[in-house]
């Protein structure tokens, strides 16, 4: 009986208090989540009527001011991945790259950067990086990023890289565990694909399984980087699952690609 008692105790005054402190640290990531998020989507909105093909420096610069974005200036800087998640290597074991950046900014020739995210992507290496995602994965808080890229090149937007990326629990092939969901938009001044001014695609990749989309578009008058944008930024903070696959993240998009592949001539032509 006695024995009983102190349980119960113990669970009142331990194990409690420990249950309200972990679901208010949750609670409070979640918000900061959705804050980020909504942050996120404004950036979006303003990028889907910014003027690529005309703008140079001070629109890019009051662009990224208006959102919290910075000229790089000093190296070196830790980035994520292209897609703004942490990388896998060959054991799906996943880390952060490093990258380093150009030391100067002048008015003709700048890059600008923003990124945007949750505080569960944050860069840690060695084995408390898996532990930290699987748990917050496995939480309904996972972690996303938002992040984009304008270079510069004599007073013009020369190049601009724009990506969503989410990382969850899924499975591809026979491979069951934490996979990236990313897709990433660039626009150049040439095209980067033959003659194509706007293409959608998954990139090859070599390692762990991976669900990554790529678009190109050239900065021409009227570039379709508002089709490109039109993405689902909600799915990001989903508690119950993320962003399943790029027809859910950015609907636009995978019904250009699927209409591409059926324009692709079939090998018996």
């Amino acid at each position: 009986m006695h024995g009983s008692c102190r349980f119960r105790k113990a669970i009142k005054f331990f194990v409690l208090p420990c249950f309200i402190v972990l679901s208010c640290c949750w609670l409070l990531l979640y918000l900061e989540s959705i804050y980020q998020r909504r942050r996120a989507e404004r950036f979006v909105d303003d990028l889907k009527s910014f003027p690529f093909a005309t703008a140079g420096f001070v629109e890019v610069r009051d662009l990224m001011n208006r959102h919290g974005g910075t000229a790089l200036q000093q190296f070196p800087v830790l980035h994520f991945s292209q897609y703004g998640l942490p990388s896998l290597d060959s054991q799906g074991q996943a880390h952060v790259l490093i990258f380093q950046t150009e030391p100067t900014s002048t008015q003709r020739d700048c890059t600008f950067e923003i990124r945007i995210k949750n505080r569960t992507c944050i860069p840690v290496r060695g084995w408390t990086t898996n532990v930290l995602y699987s748990v917050s994965v496995y939480s309904g808080i996972r972690p996303w990023s938002v992040w984009a890229r304008f270079e510069v090149s004599g007073g013009k937007l020369e190049r601009s890289q724009i990506g969503i990326g989410q990382l969850r629990n899924g499975k591809l092939g026979s491979y069951k565990g934490l996979i990236p969901l990313g897709y990433n938009l660039t626009t150049t001044t040439r095209p980067q694909h033959g003659n194509n001014s706007y293409v959608v695609g998954s990139p090859h990749v070599t390692g762990p399984p991976m669900d990554l989309w790529d678009a190109w578009s050239v900065l021409t008058l009227n570039p379709p980087t508002r089709r490109a944008l039109d993405v689902n930024l909600h799915c990001l903070t989903t508690v119950f699952h993320g962003c399943r696959n790029l027809s859910e993240l950015a609907p636009s998009a995978w019904a250009d690609y699927e209409q591409q592949l059926k324009q692709r001539p079939s090998p018996d032509d």
